[in-house]
C-alpha cells in the first residue's frame, strides 16, 4: 500500500467540487446525508448477529482493499495462447502489473475504472468507505453511489438521471438533490460509483447500454467513474465494456487479516461492554485465539482473504 488514506484522497483534490452559492446549503445537507447512511456497517446479512444493537462505525473496522491492474502491458497479452499462462509468469514477462494499488490512487489517474471481484470480496464496502471519506474531507469531488441492483429493478426505461434523483431522495427523507448532482457532474467534479453491473446484465441487460452512454458522457466532462461487477462464474463469458481500465480486487493479505481481526474484536466487545480496560483485555484474548485458529490452517487462511468469509470466521 502506498501512503496514508488521507494522503491518497488528497490526490483527488484537483477534482474538488465547489458548488455555486445557491447550492452550498444543499451541498452541506447532501454530505451530511451520506455520512448518516454510510457511517455504520450493515450486518443484516449475518443472521447470527443482533443487528438492532450492533452499530460498528465503518471507519473503525474497514481494512483497505487493494487492486491489481488487468490492463494489457504489451503485445504478449494480445496473443491468445498467452491468456492460459500462469499469472506469475505473465507478471514476470510484464504482461500484467503486479503492483497493488488503492482505489483512490487509481482514480487520480484513470477516468473510467472497472473493478471485478469475487462475491464477498468487499466491492460495495470499499465504495461506501470511499463515499464516506470523500463526504468528510474538504475540497473533495462529490461522491455519487448508485446501487445498480435497484436501478435494474426500478428503472425499466433506463433513465439513470431520473433514477439517481429518485434514489437519493428516497434515502434522504424526500430531499431533492438533482440540481446539486447535475451541477457537480457538469463541472466534472464528481466520483460516480456504479455498483453491481452483473445485476444489471442478469436482470435487465439492455440497460447496460444506457449505463455505458451515461458513463461515457460523464467521463467526457472530466468526472471519475467506477463500475463494479462479480468475476464471471464457470462457463460465463467475461463482460468487457470498451473504454474502461480493468482492475481486480485482491484478497486480504496477512497484515490486513490481522488488522481486521484486531479492529473487529475491539469494536464488537466495546459495542457490548463499553470502552474499559476489561473490554480491551477480553478483545485481546479473543483476537489471539482467532488468529491462531486462522493462520495455523492453510485452508482457513485462504478463506480469510475474503472479507465476507473473514467476518463470518470472526463471528
Amino acid at each position: 500500500m502506498s501512503g496514508h488514506p488521507h494522503d491518497l484522497t488528497r490526490a483527488l483534490e484537483v477534482f474538488g467540487f465547489h458548488p455555486p452559492v445557491n447550492l452550498q446549503m444543499l451541498h452541506a445537507h447532501y454530505l451530511y446525508h451520506l455520512c448518516r447512511i454510510h457511517r455504520t456497517l450493515n450486518f443484516k446479512w449475518i443472521s447470527q448477529l443482533d443487528t438492532s444493537t450492533i452499530r460498528v462505525p465503518l471507519r473503525d473496522l474497514y481494512v483497505p482493499i487493494m487492486l491489481r491492474s488487468e490492463h494489457p502491458k504489451n503485445e504478449l497479452w494480445q496473443r491468445k495462447e498467452a491468456r492460459n499462462l500462469p499469472e506469475a509468469l505473465l507478471i514476470i514477462l510484464g504482461a500484467l502489473d503486479a503492483t497493488p494499488l488503492p482505489l483512490e490512487e487509481v482514480l487520480a489517474h484513470e477516468s473510467r475504472v472497472l473493478i471485478t471481484g469475487a462475491p464477498g470480496s468487499g466491492k460495495t464496502t470499499m465504495l461506501k468507505y470511499l463515499t464516506l471519506h470523500l463526504a468528510t474531507e474538504e475540497r473533495m469531488p462529490l461522491p455519487i453511489l448508485i446501487p445498480l441492483g435497484s436501478y435494474a429493478h426500478a428503472c425499466t426505461d433506463g433513465d439513470i438521471w431520473r433514477y439517481l434523483s429518485e434514489h437519493v431522495a428516497r434515502t434522504s427523507d424526500g430531499v431533492d438533490y438533482a440540481q446539486l448532482l447535475e451541477n457537480a457532474i457538469a463541472q466534472g467534479k464528481a466520483v460516480i460509483m456504479l455498483d453491481g453491473l452483473d445485476q444489471v446484465l442478469r436482470c435487465n441487460a439492455h440497460l447496460a447500454e444506457k449505463l455505458e452512454t451515461f458513463a461515457r458522457e460523464a467521463a467526457r466532462f472530466g468526472n471519475r467513474i467506477v463500475l463494479t461487477e462479480h468475476i464471471p462464474g464457470y462457463g460465463e463469458a467475461p463482460h468487457c465494456p470498451t473504454g474502461w481500465v480493468s482492475y481486480t480486487l485482491l484478497d486480504l493479505d496477512r497484515p490486513a487479516i490481522e488488522r481486521f481481526i484486531t479492529q473487529w474484536h475491539i469494536a464488537i466487545v466495546r459495542n457490548a461492554n463499553g470502552d474499559t480496560p476489561e473490554t480491551h483485555a477480553a478483545a485481546e484474548a479473543k483476537r489471539v485465539k482467532l488468529l491462531e485458529a486462522i493462520l495455523d490452517k492453510p485452508n482457513i487462511r485462504k478463506m480469510a482473504g475474503n472479507p465476507q468469509l473473514l467476518t463470518l470466521l470472526a463471528i
